[in-house]
């Protein structure tokens, strides 16, 4: 049973063990903090509420979306603080999206390629998945922000199964953007 790994729980083992150990081996699922409730308004987004956002707005505009509109549906939301502090946030964030999505995008040219499916036998082992992002000629991962080790961990993981597919049209190349000074 444990010769049959899935390429993201590869991933997810590397990228964090004991946590991996404690939930696929042992069924132990460790709560998540309780969130508490601000008592104050907020002015500013911090966290995992700006990523979120970010997140959001970035596939919008790899999809070609105006993000600029979205404001009206971001502020009906509530989770963008009240007034102008939060359209000159929005549009703050608006901005920085659209240059990483212009510095991005000359390297997606070409359709988005269909996920490949991962069928390998190694010693004895079977690795199952599928590689995603994938444009022709290369594969791309990207982060709006700080790259992590964990993102070129899981890069690498799947450069190293689409090199290993043989030949047949995969990209043989890969490229991790992101925010890094």
């Amino acid at each position: 049973e444990w010769k049959r790994v899935e390429l993201d729980d590869l991933y997810r083992f590397f990228n964090h063990p004991a946590r991996y150990l404690l939930t696929k081996r042992l069924g132990i699922h460790l709560e998540e903090k309780a969130l508490l409730l601000d008592e104050k308004e907020a002015f500013e987004l911090k966290g995992l509420e700006r990523y979120l956002i970010e997140e959001s707005l970035l596939n919008r505009g790899f999809l070609d979306q105006r993000l600029i509109d979205l404001l009206p549906v971001w502020r009906a939301s509530g989770r963008l603080p009240h007034g102008t502090v939060g359209d000159c946030l929005f549009e703050g964030l608006v901005r920085g999206i659209e240059h990483f999505i212009e510095k991005t995008k000359p390297y997606m040219e070409g359709n988005r390629l269909d996920p490949i499916p991962v069928d390998l036998t190694l010693t004895g082992f079977r690795l199952t998945g599928r590689v995603h992002g994938l444009y022709p000629g290369r594969m791309i991962h990207y982060r709006y922000g700080r790259i992590k080790p964990r993102d070129h961990l899981k890069v690498w993981f799947h450069h190293l199964v689409l090199n290993s597919i043989g030949p047949g049209g995969a990209p043989r190349s890969s490229l991790l953007a992101g925010l890094n000074p």
